[in-house]
Formats: structure tokens, C-alpha cells, sequence
């Protein structure tokens, strides 16, 4: 190697040295252990991350964090604390991210986002007293409580320049502040996430407050970041990925947000129950003595489990909603028919939403924030109930709904050609006439103009 050609490889080696540290940071270490790792944590967020009775901090956010650790090689130390006092650490570099924030384009330009793990459902709550409100045009000139900082609070800032009608927003630091002073009558409606404000009523006893027919937005929620901290985002991404395909986040969702009820439980399990009694009648029959009935009625349990436990597994990670509706209401209902539908499990039922899909075939809805959705249902009836699997199919028909509005208007087009093309053919066999040439003229201009629509 020459002496020039060594120099320059030098000079580049030693500035991407310096580059390097720009580019990319190092987990923070303390002492020779793992690497520590400060999350602000929502304390007045149940049931995701709030402090219990005993004064330990529990909730969704808190076991799912728990369960990404296993897959990093840092701890997490959480930081509890306001809404507003974790937005502030996490801006002011006192911590290195901040749990369930929702990415807008204004946190952008400060955080990083890891990918979403779960959405959150807002919904408006106003004072018994307050005549009713069923629609969002309606909260012009009223008082609304919002979260100081919370994605709520810009929501009803943007909506009131997009409108430019009037509310008149009063700050709070914790969602059950708000739902106190409506409550109290001091401000007309709350808005916010719906299974934090319905804990919050049942704690509290707050039976002024009540639930409208304004179901704001829903919005994903991810980890925030800090900007300088890229190595941190992907490691996160790669914990929550691992917690999703290891099948530990199902199981967690459904403690916190779908828990069991004592309905009766999916059909499997009805499938395993005959099974065992088919069991027990086929050895009974045949007289095998006590003993070998025992090991094989033992061998065939084991293979039930299996079974069971199997189906479970298949039924939670199925990328096809299914719903169990027995005795009028739904007793089961999977992650994916959740996401299909929009709700919660206790939503489904509260508002029966079940209703929509008793009848097999597309089905047409509208979603929590207020989209058209497009489902396929197929049902069979089962255990004295009914299973009923969902697939969302709105792209597909929303593609052939532009398709045949597409046909229809290539239709009207040619339609619209028809007379002058008719009137061009009659006068080009008399071309030389003036008049016919102005028949011409006339008749392709209105072609031109049918042809710009078509390409406008």
C-alpha cells in the first residue's frame, strides 16, 4: 500500500471513529451488572399502571414490561409519577422513556416510538344532570375537563380550529380529577380512555357522572423514547415482539381487559368434556378391570390437557375473529374478533354488538371512531350457543365498491358518447359541406370535454 493511499485510509478510519458515537449509544450501565433503564410510568392509569392499595405499582403496562425484560440485557427502574411530570422527565432527560404515549407529529419531533402495542378507546363523559349529548357537535360552549398535556387536550384544540366552535377547556393534572368535578357539577364533560374512567367511577362512587354516545377516537400507543437513544427503540421493539409470539401478551390482555367469566366456557372445552365421557363409557363398557381403567382413564386426562391446552393457544393466536354468544350474550370473544370489532370484551356486551353478526353473510358496520367496516360472518350452533367466526374483508370490499362505481361510470360515459359519435359518423359522409364540418367540430368538442373528465 502506498504511503498516500495508507494516510487516506487512516484520515477515514479515524473519522468515522468520531462519527461513531453520534450514530449510536450504549445501553447505560451501572456498576458491572445489566444495564439500568428508567421508564416513566402513568400512575393514575388503571387498570394499565396505577398504585393499589398496598401501594404497589401493578396494571397491564407495568407485567408487560416485566415479561420484555426476560428479553433484553438491561432491568427497567419505573419512575411513577402525573401524566404531566412524566412528559417533563422524559423531556428533560431524567428518565430514557415513557410508557403508553401516543406518537403525534409534534412528539415526533422529540421522541423516538417504538412500534404500537396495544390502542386505547377515548370516550366523553358528562354530568347526569346535563341534558344529553349524543353527538360531537354538540359539546360547542360547554365545559370540558381535559388532562393537562394529554393527546385528549390537543384533540379538542384541533377540533375547535378544524370547526371553529367554543369549548372552554379546564386543566387537570389526574383523569379522576376530572371525573370529580363533573361529578361536582363544576365542568360539564370529561373526555378520556374508557377502561381508566370507568375504574375510576366504580372507585370513586360517581353517580353524577355518565357515559354519552360520543365515542371520541381511538389511537395506538407505543413507548416514547428519547431521540438520542436509537439503540433503545430497537431493543424494546425486539422485547415486545418476543412477548407477542411467545403468547405471554394474550395471556396478560385477557387478565387485565377480558377476564373470565362463569358463562360457560368456548366450545373446545365441550368437545374435551364429551370426549372424557366417551372415555369413561367405552372402558365401563368393556369391563377393564379398575386398575387399567385408572392409567388409561389417566393417559386420556393427559391427552384432554394437551388438547385443551392446544386449542387455546390456536384460538388465541387465530388470525379469524371468533365469538361464543350463549343465553343472549357473548361469553368469549378472541384478540383478533376484538381488533376486528374495536371494543373491549365488556364493550362487546354492553352495547351488544353481537346483534349485527346473528345473520350469516357481509355485514356492514361502523367502527368505535366512527369508520365503515366490512365483516364476513359464518355461524354454527353449538353447546345450546352459538360460535360465530369474523373476517374482515373491508379492503376487498371497498375495492369492488370504486370498482363498480368505476364500471357504472365508464357506462354513463360511453352513454354520453353514444349520440355525439352517432352525429360525427352522420356528417363525415357529407364531409365536405360546412355545416357538416360544424357538426364535427361541435360533436368532438363534447368528446373532449366527456374524455377530460374522465382523466380529471
Amino acid at each position: 500500500m502506498s504511503h498516500h493511499k495508507f494516510l487516506y485510509l487512516l484520515i477515514v478510519l479515524l473519522l468515522l471513529s468520531s462519527l461513531f458515537p453520534l450514530v449510536y449509544s450504549a445501553p447505560p450501565r451501572t456498576g458491572g451488572g445489566k444495564g439500568i433503564v428508567k421508564i416513566a410510568i402513568d400512575k393514575n392509569l388503571p387498570p394499565y399502571s396505577y398504585i393499589d392499595q398496598n401501594g404497589n405499582l401493578v396494571g397491564f403496562n407495568i407485567e408487560l414490561l416485566k415479561a420484555m425484560e426476560e428479553y433484553t440485557n438491561f432491568t427497567f427502574d419505573f419512575v411513577p409519577g402525573n401524566w404531566d411530570q412524566c412528559m417533563f422527565r422524559l423531556q428533560n432527560g431524567e428518565v430514557d422513556a415513557l410508557m403508553a404515549t401516543v406518537p403525534t407529529p409534534q412528539r415526533n419531533k422529540s421522541f423516538a416510538f417504538t412500534e404500537t402495542y396495544m390502542h386505547l378507546y377515548f370516550d366523553f363523559y358528562q354530568r347526569a344532570s346535563l341534558k344529553s349529548i349524543n353527538k360531537i357537535s354538540e359539546i360547542g360552549n360547554h365545559t370540558i375537563a381535559v388532562v393537562r398535556g394529554d393527546v385528549t387536550e390537543i384533540f379538542l384544540k384541533n377540533w375547535m380550529n378544524e370547526t371553529h366552535e367554543k369549548v372552554y377547556l379546564v386543566e387537570v393534572a389526574t383523569p379522576q380529577e376530572g371525573l370529580k368535578l363533573v361529578n361536582t357539577n363544576s365542568v360539564d364533560l370529561f373526555v378520556y380512555e374508557i377502561h381508566t374512567s370507568s375504574y375510576y367511577i366504580a372507585k370513586y362512587n360517581l353517580n353524577n357522572v355518565r357515559l354519552t354516545n360520543i365515542q371520541a377516537f381511538s389511537l395506538p400507543i407505543a413507548i416514547a423514547v428519547r431521540k438520542n437513544e436509537p439503540w433503545l427503540v430497537q431493543e424494546l421493539n425486539y422485547a415486545i415482539d418476543k412477548v407477542k409470539n411467545s403468547g405471554k401478551y394474550t395471556i396478560l390482555y385477557n387478565k387485565w381487559f377480558n377476564p373470565p367469566t362463569n358463562e360457560q366456557i368456548p366450545f373446545y372445552l365441550y368437545v374435551a368434556t364429551v370426549a372424557l365421557v366417551a372415555s369413561v363409557s367405552v372402558i365401563a363398557y368393556l369391563g377393564v378391570r379398575y386398575r387399567r381403567a385408572s392409567k388409561r382413564m389417566s393417559a386420556q386426562q393427559k391427552r384432554i390437557e394437551n388438547l385443551i391446552s392446544l386449542s387455546q393457544t390456536l384460538m388465541e393466536k387465530m388470525p379469524i375473529g371468533i365469538i361464543y354468544l350463549k343465553n343472549g350474550r357473548c361469553v368469549y370473544a378472541n384478540p383478533e374478533a376484538m381488533k376486528i370489532l374495536g371494543y373491549s370484551f365488556k364493550e362487546i356486551n354492553e352495547k351488544r354488538l353481537f346483534r349485527h353478526f346473528l345473520k350469516d353473510g357481509e355485514i356492514k358496520m361502523k367502527t368505535k371512531d366512527g369508520r365503515t367496516k366490512w365483516v364476513f360472518t359464518k355461524s354454527i350452533i353449538y353447546g345450546g350457543g352459538k360460535i360465530i367466526s369474523l373476517i374482515d374483508i373491508t379492503d376487498k370490499k371497498m375495492l369492488e365498491i370504486k370498482e363498480q362505481k368505476r364500471f357504472e361510470y365508464i357506462n354513463n360515459m360511453l352513454d354520453a358518447l353514444r349520440n355525439p359519435m352517432q352525429n360525427i359518423l352522420f356528417a363525415v359522409e357529407k364531409i365536405e359541406d360546412p355545416k357538416m364540418q360544424e357538426i364535427i367540430k361541435k360533436e368532438s368538442d363534447k368528446i373532449s370535454n366527456i374524455l377530460k373528465e374522465e382523466t380529471e
